[in-house]
């Protein structure tokens, strides 16, 4: 299978901005295969270097570096990463969401380009016409009593037919020839609701509407768990992973006691189900400072965090520290060493370097690369990690 064979099975994946870029920077050499690289690692076992992966970047970077002397053909994350040379891996999209979502609208264009809309979650909200890297400015939350819960509640059948991606059989024996890591997804619990809720919703309602938040959060495993166990017989997944984003720099949003007591069980009956098909790496994505949650996500079945924010005050040294190797973590590079140039960069990632080479930890940028982190310092830090963690010298 080549490379266009294999990402086409992709959810989300748009052939037509595959095109041809030659690399800038060749893939680090090795003997192991991807895949085989990746499970070692997050296994802690003797590999031959490490993974090399990146999280992504503003969509500004692209016209910034190219002013800087990058590829005027680097117009996406796709082409960057061929650009610079990447490891492949495959995350497989399954949907758990609303279906069918609610319809959305414009509602209002400004002068200025920004538009007023109602979005697939029925938020109101406004946004750049820019393709800014920004977060949009939230207006009206759609989900606020039991009454809006309703509509919500019967958007979320774990039965629905247009849950399945069509030709799935066919997709999973493409899997099975590839020789890099394939992770499938598992959706978010609280991650979603804080998108239907807002930050401020979500720990009112948790106090005013106690039944109807456990409903809501028992109803998404139910989604979940449904999917998952329709769609995993017969697969051969490296890792899960899901998304939350509920911690800020102060802390997480929701009290760990009402996490331990509500959202605990939640997480077990999914991790239960991908245990089940012998996926045991296990990860969520959240920013902030997830101290507090590790505990019960680690409980829950969960071991793997990303991105291990630094600007979130979550530091892979202490984690380990803290917890050994009961956790594996990806990301945690401070993204503000970028900015500062190549001294701080190197004092970064030899910081990091005892905790990547004992393996179940793979470094890169700890979120997207912002537009003011020069091209030149991008490339300083992508040689000296290289030289730190790609050369074939671990094993």
């Amino acid at each position: 299978m080549d490379a266009t064979d294999i990402r086409a099975i992709i959810a989300g994946y748009h052939p037509q901005s595959d095109l041809t870029v030659l690399p800038q920077l060749q893939r680090w050499e090795g003997k192991l295969t991807a895949r085989e690289r990746y499970r070692r690692v997050m296994n802690f076992e003797p590999v031959d270097r490490l993974p090399n992966y990146e999280f992504g970047y503003w969509h500004e970077c692209y016209a910034v570096w190219q002013s800087q002397g990058m590829s005027k053909a680097v117009i996406d994350e796709n082409r960057a990463n061929i650009y610079f040379g990447f490891d492949e891996q495959l995350n497989i999209g399954l949907h758990y969401g609303l279906q069918p979502p609610f319809p959305t609208r414009i509602l209002e264009v400004k002068p200025d380009g920004r538009k007023i809309v109602v979005d697939g979650d029925g938020v109101t909200c406004e946004v750049f016409s820019d393709n800014a890297s920004t977060i949009p400015h939230y207006i009206d939350w759609s989900l606020k009593t039991p009454e809006d819960w309703k509509s919500f509640r019967e958007r979320l059948d774990p039965k629905s037919p247009e849950r399945i991606p069509a030709n799935w059989s066919h997709r999973i024996e493409q899997l099975k020839r590839r020789t890099c890591p394939a992770g499938i997804y598992f959706g978010s619990l609280p991650g979603w609701v804080r998108n239907w809720m807002g930050f401020e919703g979500i720990c009112m309602a948790i106090h005013d509407y106690p039944d109807m938040m456990e409903d809501i959060f028992h109803r998404l495993t139910d989604v979940i768990v449904g999917v998952l166990e329709r769609m995993l017989p017969g697969t051969d997944f490296d890792y899960a992973y899901g998304w939350e984003d509920i911690s800020l720099r102060s802390g997480p949003i929701i009290a760990p006691s009402y996490f331990k007591s509500v959202l605990l069980p939640c997480y077990k009956r999914i991790t239960d189900v991908l245990h089940r098909h012998n996926i045991s790496t296990i990860y969520t994505d959240s920013d902030g400072d997830i101290s507090l949650l590790i505990d019960p996500w680690l409980e829950g079945g969960l071991n793997t965090f990303f991105p291990v924010e630094r600007a979130g005050a979550t530091d892979p040294v202490e984690l380990r520290k803290r917890y050994g190797k009961r956790i594996r973590m990806i990301g945690g590079v401070d993204k503000m060493a970028l900015r500062e140039g190549p001294a701080a960069i190197k004092a970064e990632l030899e910081r990091l370097a005892p905790v990547a080479y004992e393996g179940g930890y793979i470094p890169h940028v700890d979120h997207r690369v912002p537009p003011d982190v020069t091209y030149e310092n991008y490339l300083y830090y992508l040689d000296l990690k290289h030289q730190l963690f790609g050369i074939p010298k671990l094993c």
